[in-house]
């Protein structure tokens, strides 16, 4: 059984999620999340801020279906999450923009268990407040995993990827989950092949 990640491809506009660019230039945290803020690293619990709810001033300037935010949230459109549902795919749950229809904020629920002694994740920094990664490098092996039995699903890694706004979200299928997005066209992915397990 092959397994893939699912990679957003490069967006040419930038969309902002829990920050937003400023007049005098700087991208900052919008202000409905600033006490989630870690003074060490000024990172935030990405699912607290969900929970809290997004911007209604957010408007996605995108038309493909699986869209990468400039602070590395993971948005699907509406007519991806019809194609998921109509062929049962399950692993993930979703978040609505208050004046945004078209895209959703998705978010992984199935993980596939990391052991860190074998995931050749490189940790560059902690942070001394609250003991998050600053940055990491490379992705979880796959013999690191221990891959979700429910075949029809997306999933993602217990342990992602961390870059200076936080955590890089990524999902991860197998081979007849990526046959389905292929045979329906969905547009802004790329799938990159990981290996295959027994």
């Amino acid at each position: 059984m092959k397994i893939n990640a699912l990679v957003p491809k490069d967006q040419r506009s930038n969309n902002w999620i829990i920050r937003h660019p400023t007049k005098d230039g700087p991208v900052r945290l919008r202000a409905q999340y600033a006490d989630l803020r870690c003074h060490g690293c000024g990172k935030v619990d990405e699912e607290i801020a969900i929970a809290r709810g997004l911007d209604p001033s957010i408007k996605i300037k995108a038309d493909d279906d699986v869209v990468q935010s400039s602070d590395l949230y993971i948005l699907f459109s509406r007519r991806l999450l019809g194609i998921l549902s109509k062929h049962s795919v399950s692993g993930f749950k979703t978040t609505a923009f208050p004046t945004d229809s078209r895209y959703v904020l998705a978010w992984p629920d199935v993980f596939a268990s990391v052991d860190r002694s074998l995931s050749g994740i490189e940790v560059h920094g902690t942070c001394f407040v609250c003991g998050r990664a600053r940055e990491t490098c490379f992705f979880p092996r796959l013999e690191s995993m221990v891959i979700p039995t429910h075949r029809r699903c997306l999933f993602s890694p217990e342990l992602w990827t961390e870059k200076s706004y936080g955590k890089m979200l990524s999902f991860l299928t197998v081979e007849s989950v990526i046959e389905i997005l292929v045979s329906e066209r969905v547009s802004g992915l790329e799938y990159w092949l990981l290996g295959s397990i027994d």
